[in-house]
């Protein structure tokens, strides 16, 4: 008898399938929506509670739906770009052979202290994300922390994840981030930023959490590399040609690059803290930085424009991925049943006992994640509605943010319509089913922590200081 083997199916037709759900939900779902209104102070949309009614329902066609994939692709066009050019410039800087060399002598010093790559990366990339909501900008230190993962023995995902997870683990907390913390605050009118060393400890947990998990799997496939999820997996020639030979050394050439890199990194974190530098002008730092390091690498012109095609071209599937998934989104407002679906979420939380209230809104947060792509937008359609539902229910309006954080946080780590995720699975070339494979696991028991501590922070009525 053959024993059934569940798999994964591939990254297109999971989002074809949300895709089709969306819209058969257009005509099985009560359109309706929320009234909004415009917060002067900050210039935010809002939802007004209590808003909620019927509008017209608007059933999407079977045209519409496939027209909801251009309308994605448009939508998520920005990130599309920023990940296409990332892995352009990459190629070109990865074809001067210099990233190569610098690999070579980092694993050189890392030889038996192979063990403190990923806490401290995790550590710095963290810092970003609880501070500022370093989420798209770490996409720019996949390529290379995936070389560097190899280079000691372990995969792919083991790089990808001491990046994105180590991001997330930041994010998730917030006690400095102002796109989810200081959005959410804000809206539940709390000071700015209060309750601080809080989530500095709830960073604290999730960081001890990530870290096993990540040096589990890392410690397993270094024994043994048949246990990793991408073992036997054929990736693109860009994503292999990163080889070790410790006895090749550092050129002056190549110091130039490195140098020209580094003040490229330093720019595009001065310009993201103090000038709000985003997606447009963090290409615009690459691509002069690609320029830069082909010409000192004496790449010929045509070599250089060759290279940036190539890299663009291997990072196709991930910005075909990224647009797919916001077409989910498209359907649901085009459909009028965006609304309908968080009044229905936070109608069934006011049922829940008020000891368990907390923990249905992380649920509900959670649930919500798989539809908005933006945290942000998250928050200013949310917690208009969980900030005096939380009053009602006797939970505080900072355990209510809390709750917000930690729902948008976790779960863009296993979300496909994350356009943040699937680019930077995409830059390292890891399929979405394996990398599912790899953390749901993590994501189990994140969520479990997640709500010991909403439970906690429940019974000791944590307030806005």
């Amino acid at each position: 008898m053959t024993k059934f083997k569940f798999r994964i199916p591939h990254t297109y037709i999971l989002i074809s399938f949300l895709i089709i759900l969306a819209a058969i939900g257009t005509y099985t779902v009560p359109a309706g929506e929320f009234e909004r209104m415009k917060d002067e102070k900050t210039g935010r949309t809002l939802v007004v509670p209590g808003t909620f009614h019927s509008v017209e329902q608007k059933p999407v066609s079977v045209f519409d739906t496939f027209m909801s994939l251009p309308k994605g692709l448009d939508a998520a066009s920005e990130i599309i770009f920023f990940v296409l050019m990332v892995g352009a410039v990459f190629q070109v800087i990865n074809a001067t052979g210099t990233i190569n060399r610098s690999i070579n002598r980092s694993v050189e010093k890392l030889k038996g202290r192979e063990h403190i790559l990923v806490p401290a990366t995790m550590l710095v990339i963290a810092a970003g994300g609880a501070t500022f909501g370093m989420a798209e900008e770490s996409l720019v230190f996949i390529p290379l922390a995936v070389a560097m993962a190899k280079g000691v023995g372990y995969d792919a995902v083991v790089g990808v994840a001491m990046i994105y997870l180590g991001a997330y683990v930041g994010y998730t907390a917030g006690p400095m981030n102002p796109f989810n913390t200081g959005i959410a605050q804000g809206i539940a009118e709390l000071p700015l930023f209060s309750g601080m060393g809080f989530r500095f400890g709830c960073m604290a947990l999730f960081y001890v959490l990530v870290w096993w998990w990540i040096m589990r799997y890392a410690k397993k496939i270094k024994a043994d590399p048949t246990k990793s999820v991408v073992y036997g997996l054929s990736l693109s020639p860009s994503k292999e040609d990163i080889t070790i030979n410790s006895e090749e050394k550092l050129s002056g050439k190549d110091m130039a690059i490195l140098t020209v890199v580094l003040i490229g990194f330093a720019f595009l974190a001065w310009g993201v803290i103090k000038k709000g530098y985003y997606l447009q002008e963090i290409i615009t730092i690459f691509i002069m930085m690609g320029i830069c390091c082909g010409l000192i690498g004496r790449l010929k012109v045509d070599e250089i424009a060759e290279n940036f095609v190539l890299g663009a071209k291997d990072m196709v599937f991930a910005a075909i991925c990224i647009g797919l998934a916001r077409a989910i989104v498209v359907i649901l407002s085009e459909g009028n049943i965006m609304d309908s679906v968080i009044n229905g979420l936070a109608t069934v939380v006011s049922w829940l006992p008020a000891s368990l209230s907390a923990i249905g809104m992380l649920l509900v947060q959670t649930a919500l994640n798989f539809i908005f792509a933006s945290g942000s937008g998250q928050a200013a359609t949310t917690m208009p509605i969980l900030a005096p539902l939380g009053d009602i229910l006797g939970v505080t309006r900072q355990v209510s943010v809390l709750a917000f954080q930690f729902g948008d946080g976790i779960t863009n780590a296993i979300s496909p319509i994350q356009p943040v995720l699937m680019a930077a699975i995409g830059l390292a070339g890891v399929p979405y089913e394996k990398w599912a494979k790899f953390v749901w696991p993590l994501m189990v028991m994140w969520s479990v922590l997640a709500a010991g501590i909403l439970i906690f922070a429940t019974v000791i009525n944590l307030g806005p200081f």
